[in-house]
This record gives structure tokens, C-alpha cells and sequence, in this order.
């Protein structure tokens, strides 16, 4: 969805574009909500999303958060991080989008919305480097 959106952007504009966008996978729902997570939380928030999955003892689940880039007539470049791990039974952290307050990172026993809480950068990690890997090939593109 992301490359879609750029390269539009990108010809409608006549200019170089980047975007970003994250979605979450869980296995449960066949990938639901995927890159309508936004929506998700918007028609039913989390307590009737965790509702949905009460009785699912398949709680894997995939966090993704990619950057876009692209210029007219050009093909769009896709960096993708990200990580995999489990749904919560409960929301827990203060801090953040709906899906850390109950997506538990793989090797964790807590959500990222309550890893926030205590420590703002670590946190940051479990959504992956495909701002980095952007830099990085903009950084490359103009040597």
C-alpha cells in the first residue's frame, strides 16, 4: 500500500516523495488488521479487539513499519523493519499507539507501550530500522 501511495504522490506532485506507514499482522485474524490497523482502533479500540481474541490461543502476531520513496516516473524503494511476537491478554503502558498497549515483542514480557513507559528509546527498536535503512540509501544515492 505504502509503494502505491508514493509513486502516486510522487506523480501528482512532480517530486520526489517519502511516506511513511505500519501495519499489524496477526495470525488469529489471517493477518488482520494489517494496514488498516489505524481503523481498527478507530471503529473498535482495544478492549473489543482483545474481546475478539479471548478464546485464541494463537496469539502471534507481526508489528511493521515502513518508509517509501520515490520520484516521478520512477519505481518506488520500500524499507520495511518490524518485529514478530504475541498479543497480550490485557492492554498495559501509558504511552503510544493502540497496538503497543497490547503487542508483547518476541524475547519481552511486557507490552512496548509499558517498555515506553520506562525507557522511551528502547521501545523504538521493536518497530525496526526501515528509517535507517531510508537514510542509509539516501545517503548512497547522492555519492
Amino acid at each position: 500500500m505504502v509503494a502505491y501511495t508514493v509513486k502516486d504522490a510522487a506523480e501528482r506532485l512532480g517530486k520526489a516523495v517519502v511516506k511513511s506507514d505500519a501495519g499489524f499482522y496477526t495470525d488469529a485474524l489471517g493477518g488482520l488488521p494489517g494496514p488498516y490497523s489505524k481503523y481498527f482502533d478507530k471503529q473498535i479500540g482495544i478492549e473489543k479487539f482483545l474481546y475478539m481474541l479471548k478464546d485464541e490461543t494463537n496469539r502471534k502476531a507481526r508489528i511493521e513499519h515502513c518508509w517509501a520513496y520515490c520520484e516521478p516516473g520512477q519505481e518506488p524503494k520500500v524499507f520495511i523493519g518490524g518485529s514478530d511476537g504475541t498479543i497480550a491478554v490485557e492492554e498495559s503502558g501509558k504511552s503510544s499507539r493502540w497496538v503497543d498497549k497490547f503487542f508483547i515483542p518476541d524475547g519481552e514480557t511486557q507490552t512496548i507501550s509499558a517498555i515506553r513507559d520506562e525507557n522511551y528509546e528502547e521501545a523504538n527498536k521493536y518497530w525496526g530500522d526501515a528509517k535507517q535503512q531510508l537514510v542509509n540509501y539516501l545517503l548512497n544515492k547522492e555519492k
